[in-house]
């Protein structure tokens, strides 16, 4: 127990910085030190853990935080100290993608054991099972295979108690887990359209007609207990800021961001922040490329300031490094796939503005 004193009284936050009100509060740093497992992932003596590597260590501590509640914050800053006690490099975890590829396997893992505990939820749904090879019906004394594993996490809707859909969650043959808040208007007709975002994100679905009318009705039938408020538009929503693949803050899944595309995100991580800084300084000097990257940075601050949006066009002829300017630009929100372009009916930018509001919209080639 003397080891984890280091985190039952630390602030638990990076040296130099002041501490959030995420933290965990001192009964949730208590609490989990009672989980039958912390301990010895803590002082890394689990013998059920074939895998010895650092990375496997925070993953089981990830998953017990979850298991205790913490919040997105308090995991960060857990697996901090826990890097910090045993030596090792922390810059890994200032790698966003590897940081939120670890949280939302910790989450995916507390959603299957839920859906195992809870069962059917109504008669209509007794002859489906889930397990961790996919979803079945029931048939006499035969299973058929419908889908991979599908989690229906929480029902949504927006304030105005419109626009009801659904959370799933699924994982893609690469392990890698994806969720996305599906309106429910998608399931009105043949269904070709959920399902075709479903198999773009990896998910698999048998062939035929029945496994496919067995799935729409698996989705229709399902009552999750939670429910969250859901999106069409990307920013500030209360405490928390809502982008398509991710929502920041310390109630991140109160609030989602709810699209008919699965998969068109193109908001994005690579490296880590000092990378960045390290490479934005070859814009010192240039005082465009540093007005078009800093720019990037006034949306979020424009609705705390109760400030309007607005545009800037950057004209000039041809091969003078207009393009080259925006892809700067692009460097904070994402790669060059963030960049989107003027070609398009007006129907369409409307949709792809309501994605960015709140961050950086960048088009390139106005005609």
């Amino acid at each position: 127990g003397q080891h984890f004193e280091q985190i039952a009284t630390a602030p638990l936050h990076e040296p130099g910085n002041a501490g959030s009100e995420d933290d965990p509060t001192a009964e949730q740093k208590a609490a989990i030190k009672k989980h039958p497992k912390f301990m010895a992932t803590w002082n890394r003596e689990r013998t059920d853990l074939e895998d010895q590597s650092a990375s496997s260590y925070e993953l089981a501590l990830a998953n017990i935080a979850v298991e205790e509640g913490w919040t997105d914050v308090g995991i960060f800053w857990l697996l901090w100290e826990w890097r910090s006690y045993h030596n090792e490099d922390t810059d890994k975890l200032k790698r966003q993608d590897y940081l939120d590829s670890t949280i939302k396997k910790a989450r995916t893992k507390k959603r299957k054991k839920k859906a195992r505990k809870t069962g059917a939820t109504n008669a209509e749904l007794a002859n489906y099972d889930l397990t961790d090879k996919g979803l079945y019906y029931k048939e006499e004394e035969n299973k058929l295979w419908i889908s991979s594993p599908l989690h229906i996490e929480a029902k949504t809707r927006n304030e105005e108690d419109q626009q009801w859909g659904y959370l799933l969650n699924w994982t893609d043959p690469d392990t890698t887990p994806h969720q996305w808040a599906m309106p429910a208007t998608m399931l009105s007709g043949g269904g070709e359209e959920y399902r075709a975002e479903l198999l773009d994100g990896g998910f698999r679905i048998a062939p035929g007609s029945k496994p496919r009318n067995l799935l729409t009705a698996y989705i229709q039938l399902s009552q999750p207990e939670d429910t969250a408020l859901c999106t069409d538009r990307t920013g500030w929503h209360g405490r928390v800021f809502v982008l398509p693949n991710r929502t920041i803050g310390p109630d991140g899944h109160s609030v989602v961001y709810q699209s008919s595309a699965a998969t068109q995100s193109h908001f994005a991580t690579a490296g880590t922040l000092e990378d960045w800084k390290q490479h934005s300084r070859l814009f010192c000097g240039n005082t465009r490329a540093m007005f078009v990257v800093s720019s990037m940075f006034a949306g979020p601050l424009l609705d705390l300031l109760k400030e309007e949006s607005g545009g800037v066009h950057i004209a000039g002829g041809s091969s003078i490094g207009k393009t080259t300017l925006l892809r700067a630009a692009c460097s904070v929100w994402g790669g060059k796939p963030f960049m989107k372009t003027w070609r398009a009916t007006s129907n369409g930018l409307e949709a792809v503005a309501a994605a960015h509001s709140g961050t950086g919209l960048i088009l390139d080639e106005i005609g």
